[in-house]
């Protein structure tokens, strides 16, 4: 599930090189998405794709939305990674519960999983409901399953900014996360996972109608970003 404007659009700016950069498309280090038919097929692709299959798309558009896919896909797995290491497990460990060493719960093998056939997978998302299937109660992060993770693009609720550090809702948001992917010396990358479980004072005023439709639709963790 994703709580965020369904309708995205992309907005587009010039690339030197004859493609177009996606300005709302941001990759955690900070790089903006591009997209370019410049090739000898002319056929659209994600310019700086670097997964080993040469994805192709029909038009601008479907390329810059595959382009999104991708990042959330990126901000998703670094999540994934986070919540395994900060519950003091290896992320290189078993896939299969039955093998699983040192009383590692059910969620820690499914997210290593998940990591591991994100490596061919188009997004995080084919990865979960390959594995797991789409009605599967199987738990992703720590008591919750797929289907109540979401995720937020802080732009999208508070407008564009420039330093994440003096928004206060980014401010509130690193004071009761649960679980960060920060200042890991690749500018951009600003992740917070809140876990709704947790009773939150003083809810910022643009935050506290995005928590309460989250719990309505009975998430149980919101990933924070500012590019997916």
């Amino acid at each position: 599930m994703t709580i965020k404007n369904q309708e995205w659009t992309p907005s587009y700016s010039p690339w030197r090189h004859g493609g177009w950069y996606v300005n709302n498309v941001k990759y955690p280090n900070g790089a903006c998405g591009c997209v370019s038919s410049n090739y000898p097929d002319k056929k659209w692709r994600i310019a700086c794709d670097g997964r080993p299959n040469d994805y192709t798309f029909p038009t601008r558009d479907a390329a810059a939305k595959a382009e999104l896919e991708l990042v959330k896909a990126i901000s998703l797995r670094a999540a994934l990674v986070h919540a395994i290491e900060a519950s003091g497990y290896s992320v290189s460990g078993p896939t299969d519960l039955r093998a699983a060493e040192n009383g590692e719960p059910a969620w820690v093998c499914n997210a290593r999983a998940v990591l591991a056939e994100t490596q061919s997978e188009r997004t995080i998302a084919a990865a979960i409901h390959r594995r797991l299937g789409i009605d599967d109660g199987t738990e992703v992060l720590p008591g919750a399953t797929h289907q109540e993770i979401a995720e937020i693009m802080m732009q999208d609720i508070v407008g564009d900014y420039d330093v994440p550090e003096q928004v206060p809702e980014w401010v509130w948001v690193e004071q009761n996360a649960s679980f960060n992917h920060v200042r890991n010396g690749q500018d951009g990358i600003w992740e917070f996972v809140l876990n709704l479980s947790r009773h939150f004072e003083e809810i910022p005023v643009k935050l506290a109608p995005v928590i309460a439709k989250a719990r309505q639709a009975n998430v149980g963790y919101l990933i924070f970003h500012q590019g997916t």
